[in-house]
């Protein structure tokens, strides 16, 4: 995909998730959303399990424990979502904003390109100052995501 395809796709990313970043201080309650959903209701595990397409009651206890555990799926946190009358949501969400994360991965990439060079010219007396490697850093880390967005993401530079 072509660099200006890839940053209008890293900018509808940013837009999609801005919303969520208040979410990401809520914490999973220890008993699990379900369970707790389900006894804030005052619903038994039965009631819960007729509602979710006939799940037996204990199929609905392993599931609230599967769900604290981290081992249920997508599809069966939708179910009993709708079962709850509720919207099971799914997202990965960074830290800042893709594109702020893709730039930072590049900036490291070109930084651990240009490190060698770096070193090479300060043992022969002919470093450049620090604002020209941060100005190379910069125009490099473009350079990668323009021609070889791939090579940012080689292990080396993680």
């Amino acid at each position: 995909m072509d660099w200006k395809y890839r940053k209008i796709a890293l900018e509808q990313l940013d837009e999609k998730c801005h919303n969520f970043n208040g979410l990401c201080d809520i914490t999973l309650p220890s008993k699990g959303w379900i369970k707790s959903i389900r006894e804030a209701f005052g619903m038994t595990l039965k009631q819960l399990g007729e509602r979710a397409n006939g799940m037996l009651p204990e199929s609905v206890s392993r599931l609230e424990k599967q769900e604290v555990s981290g081992s249920t799926t997508i599809k069966t946190m939708e179910t009993i979502a709708h079962a709850l009358n509720c919207r099971f949501v799914y997202a990965f969400v960074p830290q800042s904003s893709f594109q702020e994360l893709v730039m930072e991965q590049a900036k490291t990439a070109a930084r651990n390109k240009t490190s060698y060079i770096s070193h090479s010219m300060r043992l022969e007396d002919q470093q450049v100052s620090e604002s020209e490697i941060q100005k190379q850093i910069e125009e490099l880390a473009i350079e990668l995501l323009r021609k070889k967005p791939k090579l940012i993401w080689e292990k080396s530079n993680i």
